[in-house]
């Protein structure tokens, strides 16, 4: 079973996800469209757990929501969508360094 991310950086799928919201810009995506997001990205959610993930986004200020049903990627969301960048604190040292 694995235990909560609480606390820890988003997973690379979960960027993928917010990328793609991104990508819908000031109209911001729907429930449905994310969902979809989501299966490309390789995420199994229920449609409720992933109401609920969304509206944990928005209060972390990575998403806002412009009308009922709908998210759009804040410029913090942004930032940390960006795929592949720098190491993310709290990921373990790369081999060789000390930690």
């Amino acid at each position: 079973r694995q235990k909560g991310r609480r606390g820890r950086s988003l997973s690379e799928g979960w960027k993928r996800v917010l990328s793609s919201i991104g990508q819908h810009g000031d109209d911001g995506a729907t429930s449905d469209q994310i969902h979809a997001y989501c299966m490309k990205a390789g995420i199994t959610v229920e449609r409720h757990t992933l109401r609920s993930q969304m509206a944990n986004y928005v209060r972390r200020g990575y998403l806002d929501r412009p009308r009922d049903g709908v998210f759009r990627l804040t410029p913090a969301g942004a930032t940390i969508a960006q795929i592949g960048t720098s190491r993310e604190e709290g990921d373990a040292p790369p081999k060789g360094e000390a930690s």
